[in-house]
């Protein structure tokens, strides 16, 4: 008879009764089943199986579990033990009358029971209640631990017990106002018996516990590493319980007899079945790529690392100079790096991690982003380098993560979780039925499918991860699932760049993340170029705090040391900065002109000269519809052969086209053959990630951050009067001259100053105090000089000395405060609190990733345009792999009016879809009998209440308006 890898003993054969007297009480429940072939697995295998899964992974991490042994004051081998022992009673709860009367022939074949008497009480919840009401307090009267020191000891281990018990993507609690009388319905007296003598086994086996329950008070001081380590413990549970619910991992142990489940278990001892258990743990997860790959010493990271710049005569910026030189201290901190874009953050940003690395657990990165293009770009950068950091011999697994990345026509898959997954129950319908969509009904199967059916979400459980920033912060946010993106972190240096583009609300979730990655003693790399000083001392204070577990008592930094650009380098009890030398390519002076009627006119004409000249140049617009007015207003001026429009409201397909095209006209090695005449209308879409280079630049008032930024893509590169290309030399186009559109900081200021001349723009940038004092910091100025002044103009919006508001608009000023106050409050209610460890919060439930508020959007909606064809809808992009992924386009939520047929029709098309139409919205399009081939206009089949329509082009994206 087959037992784990092989082991092979001669079975007496014998009647079902004698094998049940025979065999341990607790071998008479199962844990998981195979309907169809009448195969079923013991329960006490399957949380055996979990805690040689997490054992395994554990003895994979030496350094990891050393780290954790040190902070927990527990020695290896206890601290393996405990971590066993709480993945084994994960699924305590599965001795009940319901979950085992899932399988009525089981229940009936091995208990003799009927249909339960209490239903709908998940699995996860009543392992809480019988651990407080039966098996715990044996442990306790076994121990000795009692009054005082029980209190203390129960609130210390209680998260570890919540990360066991809610192994299904969130934290439960114990079912309320649960009677005696009650209790006896759920559990019944063998139950309890078999329970007991369940844990008495355990022990046994996983001695370690019994030194830990002899002295609690060494678990009790502490209280806050274990709180914080419980979510690690969270995230490996559940990694394991998916591991060992693959069938392929583990096979069922108990075959059929004749057709029909059998109750002749092949069990000789825990010990014994432990033992194997391990052994087939070790194989499983080596096949699921969750084992870490080995590191390389890198000596000379300039020249192992980037060899290609070596061969390119590239010689290393102050910054990367500074960060080749640095010998970071072998403890954690936040490293803050300011300098200017194109003065090589990134390779400085790499050069750091090489040094990182070699200290304790580290086995990658994740490089964060604000955006999706911005995550593109930096994947195909971080592609060309990732293997360096890892042996030669090695397979690295490099994964990039956002919304879109499966579409990323580059992106390479990861190996890890390939395995298929057997459920509780497989191959038939349980007798027991729930409709809820809570965690705790979610099956292992369920759950593993269903999280990695998004690829991207695998990227903490690879080597490097590249992605938006959103990925990271929804791993502190009260998401399911969030400790594996926890577990994943946990082990990786965190980098973010362009740190400064975030929104309060998104700002106060970062505190937290950053504090969490200061918890797990991992060092954190932010980026930027524009970052108040506010801001930074902001994030520097919370990392410390995370460093000193929240104690209570507050942190405080350095921030007297106002250079730019700048090093600064945050640990527990000391901060270092270090001042850098500008790079002399990122030294430049921009002239300033400003265009103040409120009309388009001067800015048409303007570039209208400069494409009938021969030059190239873009206006910047606050919004979409701007944009789109502006390019219509442009195309009647000049034709539409010259002008290009981009937003964020194209479909997937069409945006992808349309970058190329751009980056193909107006990119580093564009000339004058590409750029001669061409004119882009834009939104904030081109201020990150592309590198473009414009002969002219118009741009729309914005805070003063966005606007160094867009003078970035000013004359950016060497060229020569035709717009061609040159290596060395001086600019031959003349100086830069950065032309502003938007009202006069000067004369008289109105309470409409901004929503005036900006109405749309109004409701991006809702402060005129920020741009009331970018203004007139411009107007004052006339010229932007950089870095020199980088700081200076930063602080003169920002900070606390700026110029003092026209009364006019400290009204508005204080409502956009107020806001941003309101909504840091929305944040702080939003993401898990750290430092109480990973118990269940409130009564609430955990938000599904698709809908986890990362960011405060106002109610915008992805849309999937299809077209209504023959009674069908069909995608609207015709894509081989991904169709309607390629044709979403977000817009703020509005309601469509449509007929009964198409209602009909689109629920019929909603369950046709590969995720059932979750998080999105159809909107049927029919096709317009106007355009051409190359421009197809659709227009939508429902209208809204005011009777507005959708209309969709390729050239001018999505927009809502009056029937044409």
């Amino acid at each position: 008879m087959y037992f784990g890898m092989g082991l092979v003993r001669q079975i007496v054969a014998r009647t079902k009764s004698e094998w049940l007297q025979a065999m341990k009480g607790y071998l008479q429940y199962w844990g998981k089943a195979d309907q169809e072939k009448k195969q079923w697995h013991p329960l006490v295998c399957h949380m055996l199986d979990v805690a040689a899964v997490t054992q395994a992974m554990m003895n994979s991490m030496p350094d990891f579990l050393c780290e954790w042994s040190v902070r927990l004051g527990i020695s290896h081998k206890d601290l393996l033990d405990f971590i066993g022992f709480l993945a084994c009673i994960h699924d305590l709860g599965k001795f009940s009358c319901e979950f085992q009367y899932k399988v009525p022939d089981l229940a009936q074949l091995l208990q003799d029971v009927s249909e339960p008497l209490v239903v709908g009480i998940p699995h996860t919840s009543l392992a809480w209640l019988l651990w407080n009401n039966h098996l715990d307090p044996q442990i306790y009267t076994k121990f000795g631990i009692e009054n005082e020191q029980a209190i203390l000891f129960g609130n210390t281990v209680e998260p570890l017990y919540s990360a066991s018990f809610g192994h299904h993507g969130g934290p439960v609690g114990e079912p309320g106002l649960i009677s005696k009388r009650t209790f006896g319905k759920i559990f019944s007296v063998d139950m309890l018996f078999n329970s007991s003598d369940l844990l008495d086994d355990l022990l046994n086996t996983f001695e370690g516990m019994n030194q830990l329950y002899a002295q609690p008070e060494k678990l009790v001081i502490h209280r806050k590493e274990i709180a914080a380590f419980s979510f690690i413990l969270s995230g490996l549970i559940i990694l394991a319980d998916w591991t060992a619910s693959a069938t392929s991992n583990f096979p069922l142990l108990v075959k059929a007899e004749n057709g029909q489940f059998s109750a002749c278990v092949d069990f000789i001892d825990i010990e014994s079945y432990f033992a194997n258990a391990l052994v087939m743990a070790k194989t499983a997860i080596e096949r699921q790529g969750l084992v870490p790959v080995p590191k390389k010493r890198i000596d000379d990271p300039w020249q192992e690392l980037f060899p290609n710049l070596i061969e390119a005569n590239y010689n290393p910026s102050p910054l990367q100079d500074v960060m080749i030189h640095l010998h970071p201290k072998d403890e954690p901190a936040l490293y803050v790096i300011e300098d200017l874009t194109g003065s090589g953050k990134t390779e400085a940003a790499l050069i750091l991690f090489s040094k990182l690395q070699a200290f304790g657990s580290i086995d990658g990165f994740y490089f964060a982003l604000p955006t999706m293009a911005t995550s593109n770009g930096m994947y195909s950068r971080i592609k060309t380098v990732y293997k360096k950091f890892f042996n030669d011999c090695s397979t690295p697994s490099l994964i990039l993560a956002h919304g879109g990345s499966a579409m990323h026509k580059d992106f390479q898959d990861s190996i890890i979780f390939n395995e298929p997954n057997t459920s509780e129950v497989s191959g038939g319908t349980s007798t027991i039925h729930h409709d809820s969509q809570e965690i705790e009904y979610q099956n292992s199967q369920a759950a593993c499918n269903e999280w990695l059916a998004d690829r991207s979400r695998k990227v903490f459980l690879a080597q490097i991860g590249v992605g938006s920033i959103d990925q990271a912060l929804l791993s502190v946010l009260y998401s399911k699932h969030n400790t594996l993106r926890m577990y994943g972190l946990s082990r990786k240096i965190l980098i973010l760049d362009e740190v400064h583009a975030y929104d309060l609300y998104m700002q106060r979730i970062l505190l937290t993340l950053l504090q969490y990655m200061a918890s797990q003693h991992r060092s954190v790399i932010l980026l930027s170029a524009t970052l108040p000083l506010a801001m930074k001392t902001e994030l520097a204070v919370a990392y410390k705090n995370g460093l000193g577990l929240a104690d209570g008592s507050e942190s405080s930094v350095n921030d007297s040391d106002r250079s730019f650009p700048m090093v600064s380098i945050y640990h527990k009890k000391q901060d270092i900065f270090i001042p850098v030398k500008a790079r002399s390519s990122t030294m430049r002076t921009v002239y300033l002109s400003f265009f103040t009627l409120p009309t388009d006119e001067e800015p048409i004409a303007f570039l209208k000269n400069v494409s009938t000249t021969g030059r190239c140049g873009v206006w910047i617009r606050n919004t979409v519809k701007d944009a789109q007015t502006a390019y219509e207003n442009l195309t009647d001026a000049i034709g539409p052969d010259n002008v290009l429009l981009f937003h964020s409201r194209y479909t997937m397909q069409d945006r992808q086209v349309l970058e190329s095209k751009i980056l193909e006209i107006f990119g580093r090695k564009s000339g004058n053959t590409n750029r001669a005449g061409k004119i882009l209308i834009a939104t904030q879409v081109v201020e990150q990630s592309l590198d473009l280079d414009f002969d002219e630049m118009i741009t729309d008032l914005s805070p003063i951050d966005l606007i160094i930024q867009r003078a970035g893509r000013l004359k950016r590169h060497i060229r020569d009067k035709f717009g061609n290309l040159m290596f060395g030399g001086d600019d031959e186009r003349g100086v830069p001259v950065l032309h502003i559109y938007g009202p006069s900081a000067k004369g008289d200021i109105s309470s409409q100053w901004y929503s005036d001349f900006f109405p749309g723009g109004a409701f991006v940038y809702n402060d005129p105090g920020i741009l009331w004092r970018t203004a007139i910091v411009l107007e004052e100025e006339r010229v932007l000089v950089v870095p020199e002044k980088s700081r200076y103009l930063i602080e003169s919006v920002y900070g606390q000395n700026g110029e003092t508001l026209p009364e006019s608009l400290k009204e508005a000023s204080g409502l956009a405060l107020k806001k941003s106050v309101h909504n840091q409050a929305v944040a702080e209610f939003n993401v898990f609190p750290l430092f109480d460890g990973f118990i269940k919060p409130s009564d609430t439930h955990p938000w599904p990733d698709s809908s986890a508020p990362t960011r405060l959007t106002d109610d915008v909606a992805t849309y999937r345009l299809c077209v209504y064809e023959n009674n069908w809808l069909l995608p609207l992009a015709e894509d081989e792999h991904f169709p309607w992924q390629m044709s979403e386009v977000k817009y703020r939520k509005v309601t469509i009016n449509y007929d009964t047929a198409i209602i009909t029709l689109i629920t019929k098309t909603e369950k046709t879809l590969f995720d059932s139409g979750r998080g999105s919205v159809l909107l049927p399009l029919e096709k317009l009998p106007i355009g051409d081939s190359q421009r197809k206009i659709y227009r939508s089949i429902g209208s809204t209440n005011d009777g507005k329509v959708f209309f969709y082009d390729c050239e001018l994206g999505l927009s809502l308006r009056n029937p044409e």
